[in-house]
């Protein structure tokens, strides 16, 4: 084998890494956009006592993007397992794509459904 091959099998499995890893956030932000619709039309939140209620805002705002970022690090490899094999942009991405993901999905969901 000849070594633009074997750049071609990396180059492809790194289209695949960034493209699950995009989609696991666009993914984390549809749940996060989900989950306020369910909640928020019907008041479910305020009928609980209020740290309940906190520790549920705050696992609503967080979770899917950190469940993101973990399948994006374990699963798709974003980031490679030695140091010599991580890239800035994986780095930058991995900072950038859970913070727009959890932004997007608070102002989806306040513009949508408003912040009752």
């Amino acid at each position: 084998m000849s070594a633009t091959d074997s750049g071609d099998a990396r180059s492809g499995s790194r289209l695949f890494a960034w493209a699950g890893s995009i989609g696991s956030f666009v993914v984390a932000t549809g749940l996060q956009i989900a989950i306020f619709g369910l909640v928020v039309p019907n008041n479910s939140l305020s009928k609980l006592a209020a740290p309940i209620g906190m520790v549920l805002a705050v696992a609503w705002f967080v979770l899917p993007a950190a469940i993101a970022t973990f399948l994006a690090v374990r699963t798709f490899r974003l980031i490679g397992p030695l140091p010599e094999r991580r890239s800035a942009q994986a780095l930058l991405a991995l900072l950038l794509l859970p913070l727009l993901s959890v932004y997007l999905g608070v102002v989806v969901s306040f513009n949508t459904w408003g912040g009752k």
